[in-house]
């Protein structure tokens, strides 16, 4: 009842609660973990995946909004957060590669997206929730640190194409584009962890298959695929008019103004990853086209093309907000912006040194 496209067969919601009575923590690594995770999104989407009790709602026998029903779809939603939480506690059932169809869905990127993307939209819910006094049994806080323990369990190239999945497809939705940043902050910790090990990387081995040599080409091959993720989302070169200081449409700039912070925190953690390479590049006698030399070179080039872009960006809102400073005709909350400029600054900073 794991596999994907098994939703057509089985009412996935009833599947997804025996799943959770059946949980082992002895399951076979990937086997258990393709038996079980897929159903955390399922539990925690609620009713809106039982076919069966849409068809019933369909026919007028039941409404989804009556108390007890709802009732039972928080029941339901926790059901979703113990199953997830087991998970994340056992050591035994992990994520793996195979070429089990089952075992592939649940590893895959488009699984870990689709739980993300519910796990997120939930902890919006959740700080509805607490706001208005609610006792919870899972917090906001609680939810969005099990949602980066999970992602953390996958490989970082499946996080990285997870991401970008996930923004293309949260971006769909004007009510859904506010998680957009919460999810590019999953890109972080992916890039941390490689500047914590760039002090081992090695370019100027003439053997492509030394230990050094093929985790520098590894993070490099990885930076590229971040790359890409960073073009795609940072649209800000069509954001202004050249014939106006303004922005074509400020209400839409506004509202992107948290997702462009995000992506420009990440781009700083990526020049940091940058510097340090070159530190070990200067102090290592370099042999011109290891795969290492090659790939970091792509990626270096590729990120002098993404900041060409901000820097072009940071002039126009430095003329904007000078504009709208002595204009009574600023949005109420164009102040938000000072701290994009303060982090356009601190960037631009780094890369100077």
């Amino acid at each position: 009842v794991s596999l994907s496209d098994s939703r057509d067969v089985y009412d996935c919601l009833g599947a997804a609660q025996l799943a959770y009575r059946k949980l082992s923590v002895e399951s076979e690594n990937g086997r258990g973990w393709a038996a079980y995770f897929p159903h955390v999104s399922t539990l925690i989407s609620g009713f809106e995946r039982s076919s069966t009790l849409t068809r019933m709602e369909d026919l007028g026998l039941i409404s989804l909004y009556d108390h007890d029903i709802m009732c039972r779809v928080v029941n339901c939603v926790y059901l979703g957060l113990d199953l997830l939480s087991k998970l994340l506690a056992s050591q035994d059932i992990r994520p793996a590669e195979a070429s089990d169809p089952t075992i592939d869905w649940a590893s895959s990127q488009d699984c870990l997206g689709e739980t993300v993307k519910s796990l997120l939209g939930l902890v919006l819910r959740l700080s509805s929730a607490e706001a208005s006094g609610s006792k919870l049994k899972y917090t906001s806080i609680k939810v969005m640190a099990m949602t980066r323990s999970l992602f953390s369990l996958y490989e970082p190239s499946t996080q990285v194409e997870s991401v970008l999945s996930t923004c293309i497809e949260l971006g769909k939705s004007s009510n859904e584009r506010v998680l957009v940043p919460k999810v590019i902050d999953l890109l972080r910790p992916v890039i941390m962890g490689m500047c914590s090990r760039v002090e081992h990387y090695e370019f100027n081995s003439t053997l492509n298959n030394s230990e050094g040599s093929m985790l520098a080409d590894h993070d490099a091959s990885l930076m590229l695929v971040i790359n890409q993720v960073i073009e795609t989302l940072l649209v800000v070169d069509n954001i202004f008019d050249n014939e106006s200081v303004l922005p074509k449409d400020t209400a839409a700039f506004m509202g992107e103004v948290e997702t462009i912070a995000s992506i420009i925190s990440v781009i700083r953690l990526q020049n940091m990853w940058r510097s340090r390479c070159q530190n070990i590049l200067d102090g290592q006698q370099t042999v011109e086209n290891t795969e290492a030399m090659t790939t970091f070179e792509n990626s270096s080039n590729q990120m002098k093309d993404i900041l060409k872009v901000v820097c072009s960006f940071r002039r126009n809102l430095a003329l904007l907000l000078n504009f709208w400073r002595s204009s009574d005709d600023a949005p109420d909350n164009f102040h938000r912006l000072d701290l994009l400029q303060l982090a356009l600054d601190d960037l631009i900073t780094l890369v100077a040194n």
